[in-house]
């Protein structure tokens, strides 16, 4: 049990023992309690660190994200819907794995998507490389970003298949990362595909 009375944290004494840890009030009274602990135990000599803050969207963002989901877009749907179930998964860690399967569902979802806007723009038959060129041209940090997918791809790869090029292994080489990572990049995608937003920085950048 980790003891907070000697940090004397006057945020942490609103959070009863029965308050659900997971909920967005909890959340942010968590944090605010880790700022005021940094405040009180940082040594002006001391190296900083920077505390990550998660910002909600604007709230008429996301009424435009709804408003534009077109719901008979089955691919824009499926990807949509196993981009949400990962975020469910990966709340436990004994399910990363599946976390990470689900994320791949979305991430071709999103490239087969790109594909059939190429398609209509004129280009006859689209590749994923096409569509890994347009999000080189898109996104702000386009290059990198390839590259991260591309390697997504490869890991994709290893863990649907019991046996691949890569070898049999019990369990997939897979990070963190690769789940918490792949999940901002493909919010950063699905938002520029539903409101035409420009390409952001992805990869953990992402506002």
């Amino acid at each position: 049990m980790v003891a907070f009375a000697p940090w004397h944290c006057s945020v942490l004494t609103h959070i009863p023992f029965t308050a659900d840890l997971s909920s967005d009030r909890s959340t942010e009274l968590c944090l605010k309690a880790a700022v005021e602990i940094r405040a009180k135990n940082e040594q002006p000599t001391s190296n900083t660190y920077v505390l990550r803050m998660v910002n909600r969207s604007d709230p008429n963002i996301e009424k435009d994200l709804f408003e534009n989901i077109d719901l008979r877009d089955g691919i824009l749907m499926r990807g949509l819907y196993t981009l949400i179930k990962s975020q469910l998964l990966m709340r436990e860690e004994d399910f990363m794995e599946e976390a990470f399967m689900n994320l791949q569902v979305s991430r071709e979802a999103a490239l087969q998507i790109i594909r059939e806007h190429l398609h209509f723009s004129g280009n006859p038959n689209p590749s994923y490389r096409d569509a890994h060129d347009y999000i080189r041209s898109n996104f702000q940090m386009g290059e990198p970003l390839v590259e991260y997918l591309e390697e997504q791809h490869e890991k994709w790869i290893e863990t649907k298949h019991p046996m691949s090029v890569y070898g049999a292994e019990w369990a997939p080489s897979l990070w963190a990362d690769d789940v918490f990572e792949t999940y901002e990049c493909l919010i950063s995608i699905y938002r520029h595909i539903i409101l035409g937003e420009p390409g952001r920085s992805s990869l953990l950048s992402m506002t």
